[in-house]
């Protein structure tokens, strides 16, 4: 399970904090218990013209034993792109002017 915290750095910013970026101890979102940090994983962002590897910690509840990921908000689970551009690409389809991949295009993703 991921935890969506407002982080309130770019992505590029946040890339270059990597590991000591500050990042918030929410209680567990299954159980309400106390979480502890519990490693962590690299993975990437394409945002801002360029593509990021970013830290994303994890978080262990002790009493449901349940980890989480911890996201900030500029990344989405399971996506290469960044909020902005994937929130700008689906407002251009939902509203009927185009397809995806014009709206990509403009929006700058690379085929």
């Amino acid at each position: 399970m991921a935890i969506v915290w407002p982080c309130p750095l770019p992505a590029g910013a946040y890339a270059a904090a990597g590991r000591l970026a500050e990042v918030p101890r929410p209680d567990c979102p299954s159980c309400a218990g106390p979480v502890v940090f519990w490693s962590g994983y690299w993975r990437y962002v394409r945002a801002a013209g360029g593509c990021w590897r970013i830290f994303v910690p994890r978080v262990r509840c002790g009493r449901c034993r349940v980890s989480h990921a911890l996201l900030p908000a500029f990344v989405l689970a399971g996506r290469l792109d960044a909020v902005e551009v994937v929130g700008q690409v689906i407002g251009e389809v939902a509203g009927g002017r185009c397809g995806v991949r014009p709206a990509a295009a403009r929006a700058g993703v690379p085929d």
